[in-house]
């Protein structure tokens, strides 16, 4: 009888052990691929000769955010433009040389970005909570001013899911959309070195930590329900569904009533940015 037990309590030892081994394998994966390191700025405004004025925006849990404000036109037209995965706000500091020219300009480093506060895990949905803080607080400063999301990658995509649910936004200048985010986070798996049989749990283990569906932040959704101007850049963009929207790029080589498409992959390097941003705060007026 002794020795039955002993079996017992050994097979359920080994179970556990198992178990237990696997959650701590998953949760490594899990940091590995999804712990930012803290990215810092090679640039401030000051290198670009802008006059710029720091805030500092206190979110929960005893953390803040950097949000630099820039001089620019005085209009009734503001920018707001922050940092993506592993870039900081500073990558948009040369395209704000030229924002300037249409009004004020905000740039924002979420968390585990620049002088930001870090946290151990980050999502869309963090990305989009920082945003929605920033906008809070350049909405009491400016109550009347029309407001552009300026986005880059990652940052596109934030941009994209906070219009989604803030009916405030007026456009959105978006550079390097990628169609889905969950092909992203698998790249991200399989980068690591995770099996592709982990892959399905993995996914949606990372979605019930966001606290949401990827298929519902999809860019290639959003874009669908966009009813605001959007300027899209980059030729070599992966985003190859484009809805049947007036407000967006349709066929190729012209252009729509309130939308932009740009031929160019040199948003961040500023090549002839300058001349298609000139009609976009016109396109805004024409549905004020």
């Amino acid at each position: 009888m002794s020795n039955a037990v002993s079996i017992v309590l050994s097979i359920l030892f080994l179970s556990f052990t198992g178990v237990l081994t696997f959650f701590i394998i998953f949760h490594y994966q899990l940091q590995k691929a999804f712990r930012l390191p803290h990215v810092d700025c090679l640039y401030t405004p000051r290198d670009f000769n802008m006059k710029c004025q720091e805030h500092r925006i206190e979110i929960k849990d005893h953390k803040n955010l950097q949000l630099w404000e820039i001089d620019g036109k005085d209009s009734d037209l503001l920018f707001l433009g922050f940092s993506g995965w592993n870039k900081a706000a500073d990558v948009l500091l040369p395209v704000t040389t030229r924002l300037r020219a249409f009004g004020r300009v905000f740039l924002l480093n979420t968390r585990n970005h620049c002088g930001s506060s870090d946290s151990p895990f980050l999502s869309i949905v963090s990305f989009r909570n920082d945003v929605q803080d920033s906008l809070a607080f350049i909405r009491k400063k400016y109550p009347e001013k029309r407001i552009v999301l300026v986005g880059h990658g990652y940052a596109a995509a934030v941009a994209l899911y906070v219009q989604s649910m803030d009916t405030g936004i007026d456009g959105l200048i978006l550079s390097a959309v990628f169609p889905d985010l969950e092909e992203v986070v698998r790249q991200r798996f399989l980068d690591n070195k995770v099996p592709a049989s982990f892959l399905d749990n993995m996914t949606r283990f990372v979605e019930f930590r966001a606290g949401e569906r990827f298929e519902r932040v999809a860019p290639k959704r959003l874009l669908h329900l966009i009813r605001r101007p959007v300027m899209l850049y980059g030729e070599h963009d992966t985003l190859q569904i484009l809805p049947d929207n007036p407000y967006i790029f349709k066929d190729a080589g012209r252009f729509l009533d309130r939308a932009y498409w740009v031929e160019d992959t040199a948003f961040l390097r500023l090549k002839k940015f300058i001349d298609h941003l000139n009609h976009f705060p016109e396109n805004l007026q024409q549905i004020a």
